[in-house]
């Protein structure tokens, strides 16, 4: 039971607002909640606030920068789900600061995002506020750009709209990358857009903006190219928010889906300029049959049959307005071009003519001279800028790479330590194994000697009845006549046996001449087929051999080029999600994408085997419904026409190639299994699981007799991409304990925004040193990591009545963990290095395997949080928060959610 606190803000003609509460009395409400915050463990509480960039400056101590975000707005989320914006402090007290203080590394963010760009932040309570210090905090990572759909910022325009004016001078630079216009149309104030926008700055004051039609697509109505929406601003009063932003009053248009939606046919308004009209619509007039048919010249004649066809013809139809005034245009341009060339012609048939031209040449000589020499300095200035621009990006990857030799120097110290530990507890541990040896092989001969001296004993008693040497060839006597006795019964079974065996002989004869007479006939039946041959060619590209002497600059090169590949294919990952990507890949068997449609998981794997240069090595099988056994991946073999028949899916083709392969002159093979889970793979992929053992023999049975099993070298490596909806087979815990599964909601892949014609790969590699250069070593965790790992594991395995079933991490997952730190740790240095390699490892590690039902599992979850969220494994605490709300409301029952 509870009560629910409803406030409904009015205004009247005097701008007063008054505030009206309503309480409902709930007499079945189990709890109250407020949609705009969530409570989780330690009452904490969360808040999404927006704002801009900031003032930042170097920690004496760490050394590492700091900084603060300048709050303007809060979001809110109302009853009906719908997001509403008020201004900061305003509907309730956030901080009296009006900031937020940043954790992380606050210079990310600088590189990342302008200064007048506007971001929403997640923020928690700080754990102390005094004076003037910030209230809450925010995990740099939490800080994101404000979606198109969420907020755009509102132009107010002094002059008259019009669709060929397109620029528009400023004080500032729009904080939202889609601007609305607040402007006159038509005798009329009204809203229009969206529009996108590019600047450019006019003094130290002015900013000139010039608008364009945006190519992102917004939610609610889908509008057409070149077509933005106008409404009158009192439709649109209830989604305009006034704030503050650095001392300068900012409108704001929140929920872009309504104005959409809001829109009519007499709403819209064409800014298709002249230029982008002729380019998209002359060639249909030009190329139209009857016009051609005329001789297809722009001549007065010609353009009056073209504006007849527009006006009649069916194929014009559908943008006969934009077609009409293509004609116009052209008309204008023939015209402007004929009474040109007349007026040239006329002027240089007199003498003024030739004299005005000559001396026209001489007086601006000076003025042609000083633009061509301003051309050349601005070309001069712009090399220089490249140049500095370079210089400081290698200033910047010197200084990287000192911090990562710091690193490396203070990593070999605790190594050394821990090899002094380790040495010490092993001597230790000997010495406690060889006195539990020396004890347990005593007890041992203690035992023997026992048994030994009863066995005497039961000698002695078994013997002591023969008193006399009469009594003893009696006895031997009696057991001759058995051992007679048995030796009759051995006879007469062998006699049985060879009678069997003459049976046997007979019979095996007549199958077998039954079996030729059947065979023959069914020989003349059937026809025997060989494997057919297919198109299918997965040979290796030339591959080059890498320097391993420097693993970690190897590994930095490796990447850089990789990430250069990936930007040219249209895709940019930050360095820390594509480290972890290839680390992943290479270390793991078996990788598993996991997130809704249409988040770029398969392009995201497509587009890395390109910019590896793997060419057909990277092949990708669309897994289909009704998948229950190999045949369906691999084939069979059918033993009635002696022949193989391979699937569809080429995976046989592929194996076939990579027999007898050497590691050494071949490149990495990448598998791709799209929509894995359509089927269930326990069924399909059942001979691949054990490849993820490290005692497995790496061979699969085919059922083909001359080629019964073949080898999947180590280096061919499977990643499939999952949808986490209700339409998809669930994966079983066999195959989450053998895979790493990488969430995709969360993550950021920046598409290219200018087209790069010159795609290129990185340099082919050999397979062997692409496993060796992301290899774990094997050793356990250490320092930090470790203590944070042994506290994630004791809570899942301890063994408690309240906390529901235990979780017991396999050896397998351990070692998986352990090497996947190894390796990201040290190349994510400027990322808090190894906790945030522990925090990815245990997201794509552990979390995936954790199901369960009923309230102290649910506590069991809750204790994990809070040692997740203590120690500053943010991303997985996320994912588990919501894996414990999403529970909560399913009866308690609980499992991983992708």
């Amino acid at each position: 039971m509870g009560f629910v606190r409803l406030s409904k803000v009015c205004e009247n003609d005097s701008q007063i607002n008054c505030i009206q509460t309503i309480c409902i009395y709930k007499s079945h409400q189990h709890k109250l909640e407020f949609t705009n915050k969530m409570s989780t463990e330690n009452n904490q509480e969360i808040r999404y606030v927006i704002g801009t960039l900031g003032e930042s400056w170097v920690d004496p101590v760490e050394g590492k920068t700091r900084g603060k975000l300048n709050v303007c707005m809060e979001e809110f989320s109302e009853l009906d789900s719908r997001k509403s914006y008020e201004q900061v402090n305003k509907r309730e007290h956030f901080c009296d600061t009006e900031k937020v203080f940043i954790t992380g590394p606050f210079d990310e963010l600088e590189r990342k995002y302008e200064k007048y760009q506007l971001l929403k932040a997640e923020t928690t309570r700080a754990n102390k506020s005094e004076g003037n210090q910030q209230s809450h905090v925010s995990y740099y990572r939490s800080v994101q750009p404000v979606k198109n759909h969420e907020l755009l910022e509102v132009i107010f325009a002094n002059i008259d709209f019009s669709k060929d004016e397109t620029s528009i001078y400023l004080s500032h630079v729009p904080s939202t990358n889609l601007v609305m216009i607040a402007t006159h149309y038509n005798d009329e104030d009204v809203i229009v857009g969206p529009f996108t926008h590019t600047h450019s700055l006019q003094g130290d004051d002015e900013v000139k903006l010039t608008l364009q039609f945006p190519k992102t697509p917004l939610p609610g109505r889908k509008l057409s190219d070149h077509i933005v929406g106008k409404l009158d601003r009192e439709q649109c009063q209830d989604q305009l928010i006034e704030v503050t932003i650095n001392q300068r009053p900012t409108t704001f248009l929140a929920d872009v889906a309504s104005f959409t939606s809001k829109l009519s046919n007499k709403d819209f308004v064409d800014i298709i300029d002249a230029e982008t009209l002729l380019k998209e619509y002359v060639e249909p007039l030009l190329k139209d049959a009857s016009f051609r048919s005329t001789g297809g010249k722009l001549t007065k004649k010609g353009l009056e049959l073209l504006k007849n066809n527009v006006k009649n013809g069916k194929q014009f139809s559908q943008d006969r307005p934009r077609y009409l005034k293509t004609v116009d245009l052209l008309s204008d341009a023939a015209e402007f071009d004929s009474n040109m060339m007349k007026l040239k012609e006329e002027l240089l048939r007199l003498p003024e003519g030739h004299n005005f031209l000559e001396s026209y040449l001489e007086k601006n000589q000076i003025e042609f001279y000083k633009r061509y020499r301003a051309n050349e300095l601005e070309n001069i200035e712009t090399e220089v800028s490249k140049t500095r621009s370079e210089v400081e990006r290698l200033e910047e990857k010197r200084d990287s790479l000192l911090d990562e030799l710091k690193s490396i120097a203070q990593q070999k110290s605790e190594k050394e330590d821990e090899l002094r530990l380790l040495a010490e507890k092993k001597r230790k541990q000997l010495q406690e194994e060889v006195m539990q040896e020396h004890k347990k092989r005593n007890a041992e001969l203690q035992k023997q000697i026992l048994d030994g001296e009863n066995k005497l004993q039961e000698i002695k008693q078994e013997y002591s009845q023969y008193k006399s040497l009469d009594e003893l060839l009696s006895q031997i006597n009696t057991k001759r006549g058995e051992y007679g006795a048995l030796n009759g019964m051995i006879d007469d079974h062998k006699k049985s046996l060879t009678n069997l065996q003459s049976q046997i002989k007979d019979a095996s004869a007549e199958l077998t001449e039954n079996f030729v007479k059947i065979k023959a006939g069914f020989e003349a039946m059937t026809t025997a087929k060989k494997v057919s041959k297919s198109n299918w060619d997965f040979t290796s590209q030339p591959v080059d051999k890498l320097d391993l002497s420097n693993r970690v600059k190897a590994q930095q090169e490796y990447l850089e080029q990789l990430d250069n590949a990936l930007t040219s294919h249209d895709r940019h990952l930050d360095k820390e999600q594509l480290v972890n990507l290839i680390t992943t890949i290479a270390q793991t068997q078996f990788t598993i994408c996991s997130g809704l449609p249409g988040t770029g998981k398969t392009s995201l794997i497509k587009r890395l085997g390109l910019a590896m240069g793997l060419g057909n090595r990277q092949h990708t099988i669309s897994v289909s419904r009704g998948w229950m056994s190999s045949k369906d991946i691999l084939g069979y073999y059918n033993g009635l026409s002696e022949s193989y028949h391979p699937a569809a899916t080429g995976l046989w083709e592929m194996l076939l190639t990579m027999q007898g392969e050497s590691d050494q002159e071949v490149n990495p093979a990448i598998l791709l299994l799209d929509e894995m889970n359509l089927s269930s793979p326990e069924h399909y992929f059942s001979n691949f699981l054990d490849l993820a053992d490290g005692e497995s023999r790496r061979e699969i049975f085919t059922g083909h007799p001359e080629m019964e099993r073949l080898i999947v070298p180590n280096y061919m490596k499977f990643v499939g991409t999952i949808n986490s909806d209700e339409t998809v087979q669930p994966l079983s815990p066999r195959m989450l304990d053998r895979a790493a599964v990488i969430p995709f909601d969360d993550m950021i892949s920046d598409f290219s925004i200018i087209p790069i014609d010159n795609k290129h790969i990185t340099a082919p590699i050999n397979a062997s040193d692409w496993i060796a250069l992301f290899e774990g070593k094997g050793t356990p965790l250490s320092g930090l990591s470790q203590t944070i790992f042994n506290e994630i594991i004791s809570v899942l395995e301890e063994d408690k009545e309240g906390l529901g079933h235990r979780v017991l991490l396999s050896y397998r997952k351990r070692k998986l963990v352990a090497d996947y730190v190894d390796v990201a740790g040290a190349l994510l240095v400027e990322y808090e290095g190894a906790v945030t390699a522990l925090d990815r490892a245990v997201l794509q590690h552990v979390l995936p395997i954790l199901s369960g039902y009923g309230e102290g599992f649910a506590e069991r979850l809750k204790k994990l949080y809070q040692v997740l969220n203590k120690n500053g494994l943010v991303m997985s605490a996320k994912r588990l928060r919501k894996m414990i709300t999403e529970g909560e409301s399913s009866l308690n029952s609980y499992r991983y959610i992708a």
